[in-house]
């Protein structure tokens, strides 16, 4: 998940401290653990919708200027 977390600020306010997946532990603050479980609702979200519209993210594709997504495309 996280290999390495930096700090950009001295006085974040209060720490959490997390397990990483690599089992260390690390402290970040409220706002980047709400960061990160925002990300993970979004993502799982999308893999959802994806299933639902049979269609599959091509990830070659976010770093290239091709099509993000593989499937038909039909009017409603």
């Amino acid at each position: 998940m996280v290999s390495k977390l930096i700090k950009f600020s001295e006085k974040p306010g209060p720490l959490v401290e997390i397990t990483i997946k690599k089992g260390g532990k690390t402290n970040i603050s409220w706002g980047c653990l709400s960061a990160l479980i925002e990300a993970k609702i979004a993502l799982t979200h999308a893999a959802i919708l994806l299933k639902e519209e049979n269609l599959k993210l091509n990830e070659d594709a976010l770093e290239d200027e091709k099509s993000l997504i593989d499937g038909a495309c039909e009017e409603i």
